[in-house]
Formats: structure tokens, C-alpha cells, sequence
């Protein structure tokens, strides 16, 4: 019964290691969505100064 136990925690071990590494990847993610959209953000804020600055002059 110590070897069913064993191979369980074996199991669940790689499995909270698998999530970890699932986790760590969707954070990764988040964060490269997250700086392409301030990318875009300042690039539509350029975009409209730019745009006001043509209607002064």
C-alpha cells in the first residue's frame, strides 16, 4: 500500500509542477497583451496630437 501511496504523491507532485509552469506561461502572456496594448495606447495618443497639432498650424 506505500508504493500506491508513493506513486500518487509522485503523480500529484508533477502535476503541481505541470500548473506552475501553466501558470507561469499565462502570466507571461498577460503581461506581453498587457505591454502591446500601452504600445498601442501611446501610439493612438501620438496619432491624435499629431492629428490637433495639423488643425493649429
Amino acid at each position: 500500500m506505500v508504493k500506491g501511496s508513493n506513486k500518487a504523491a509522485d503523480r500529484l507532485a508533477k502535476l503541481e509542477e505541470q500548473r506552475a509552469r501553466i501558470n507561469a506561461e499565462i502570466q507571461r502572456e498577460r503581461a506581453r497583451e498587457q505591454q502591446q496594448e500601452r504600445k498601442n495606447e501611446t501610439r493612438r495618443k501620438v496619432l491624435v496630437g499629431a492629428m490637433i497639432l495639423a488643425k493649429v498650424n
